[in-house]
């Protein structure tokens, strides 16, 4: 809804973005302590420990730092907002202008895949900080820094994209009827 209401304080042109920034905040919040711990059970696991379980992890993070051990690489989560402004920028701007040419459907689906390329681009090489971050790694890699993990994230974001965007036209065809 929050689209919808947005345009109350800020310029049309600019509430897909500021939507996005509120749902990123929302997510980070709740979703960060959960990604922390698979981080730590997937790292523990590649670096050939045993396995412990994602409860055991989550008590060892917690005595760590306490709750704030679970927010590691948050502010790198939040510096990647501008992602989801690109996207959504990037969804509604080109959707507009395909949905002439193409239709719907394929507006829609050309879009997401386009925005998601996009924003992938732009914010892979702060997920792989935000990810050594909360792996405890406080170096840099030596390369690959705009490059590690890129095609399997551009694969993902991709399919991403075209689920993101067809749950959201979904929910605002319904919504309006």
């Amino acid at each position: 809804w929050s689209k919808y209401r947005l345009d109350q304080w800020v310029p049309q042109a600019a509430v897909p973005g500021a939507a996005s920034v509120v749902a990123d905040v929302a997510y980070v919040s709740l979703a960060m302590p959960v990604e922390v711990v698979t981080v730590r059970v997937q790292c523990l696991n590649a670096a050939g420990r045993a396995h412990r379980g994602a409860l055991v992890e989550a008590r060892s993070l917690w005595a760590e730092g306490g709750p704030l051990r679970f927010y590691r690489g948050a502010l790198l989560s939040l510096v990647n907002a501008p992602e989801g402004i690109v996207w959504w920028l990037a969804y509604e701007n080109i959707k507009k202008v395909l949905r002439s040419e193409v239709g719907e459907l394929a507006s829609c689906c050309g879009s997401a895949v386009i925005a998601s390329t996009l924003s992938s681009l732009l914010a892979n090489p702060i997920d792989v900080m935000k990810t050594r971050a909360q792996a405890g790694v406080s170096t840099l890699p030596e390369s690959g820094l705009f490059t590690r993990g890129l095609l399997p994230r551009l694969m993902m974001a991709a399919v991403g994209g075209l689920l993101h965007a067809s749950g959201y036209e979904t929910i605002t065809h319904y919504g309006r009827a």
